[in-house]
């Protein structure tokens, strides 16, 4: 018999285990896992508040999460509110997008006042970090200085290997990220799968990418338990994603992919999408298919829940 043993010692049997940990990093784009629904509102209303009052905003980390964070103050707090991001590429998000990607979510930035660093470093994230990100003075590898009200953090992102490092620790990469075969079962250990952050499939770690291979490992284990065989996946079976719902009542079936997909905002009326054959589009689609709702309604719906109406 197959078993798992939680912290509290109690053992658990399976037949097929699914490990999709995800990452952990620093607030705002992350909270702890333990946090309640009303603490995590009350700390974020806080947070609100030192957005607001503060008048130079360091954003380390131009990630997608870096990107839209500095586009939503911007867009709201443009005429109080001085916004630096500092990112240590030239190339912001990364570099699987392509350069009309790139060139249209710099230029939106722009637009919204957003001063860029490119390619330098933040090198004292330790003693901002120390001072609580606030009323510090940001240095980078390039001998810059800033003082700023707040920082916030967007990097430093985590896998969750706490579940599995023990047991697993010999089919980690130096990500923490687990060796899985061609149906994300991690190698060499029968009926255990790795979906998500957890797992080194080289494609871009994204929300919708770890929601499809959840939706593929499903499938996958019913064709297994029914004694069919089970389908191996690959970047076209990532991309196939037919009939795509974004909003509550709007379907774009013709994102059905054979490129990276990305739809990152900047404020909730601009941004740039880039989607079928790495066609992109701008502010127009980008809000929306995103800016408006960030996926909300879709996520609730996907989990079979119905959105609270407040």
């Amino acid at each position: 018999m197959k078993t798992i043993m939680l912290e509290t010692g109690e053992k658990i049997a399976y037949d097929d285990l699914v490990l999709a940990t995800g990452t952990g990093g620093p607030f705002p784009a992350k909270i702890a896992l333990d946090t309640n629904k009303d603490k995590a509102i009350q700390r974020y209303e806080k947070y609100t508040k030192l957005v607001k009052d503060a008048m130079k905003i360091g954003v380390v980390g131009g990630g997608a999460v870096g990107v839209e964070i500095a586009g939503d103050i911007m867009e709201d707090y443009k005429d109080k509110a001085d916004v630096y991001l500092i990112h240590p590429r030239e190339n912001l998000v990364n570099d699987e997008v392509n350069e009309t990607f790139q060139s249209t979510i710099k230029a939106k930035l722009e637009s919204l006042g957003v001063t860029m660093f490119l390619g330098e470093r933040v090198m004292n994230m330790d003693e901002v970090k120390e001072k609580g990100y606030q009323n510090v003075m940001l240095v980078t590898d390039k001998g810059r200085q800033m003082k700023v009200d707040l920082v916030i953090p967007c990097t430093g992102l985590k896998v969750n290997t706490e579940a599995y490092r023990k047991s697993l620790g010999d089919k980690m990469n130096r990500l923490g990220r687990l060796n899985v075969d061609d149906f994300l079962q991690v190698k060499d250990v029968p009926d255990v799968y790795a979906i998500g952050d957890c797992n080194d499939v080289p494609e871009i770690k994204l929300a919708y990418g770890a929601e499809t291979q959840g939706k593929y490992i499903a499938d996958n284990l019913k064709l297994k338990h029914e004694g069919k065989a089970m389908k191996p996946y690959n970047v076209n079976t990532r991309l196939k994603v037919e009939h795509l719902e974004i909003t509550q009542n709007v379907y774009y079936p013709f994102l059905t992919l054979e490129s990276v997909f990305m739809v990152l905002c900047c404020g909730r009326s601009g941004g740039a999408a880039q989607v079928w054959r790495g066609w992109v589009f701008g502010d127009w689609f980008a809000s929306k298919i995103k800016g408006q709702s960030v996926f909300t309604p879709m996520q609730w719906k996907n989990m079979g829940q119905k959105m609270p109406e407040d």
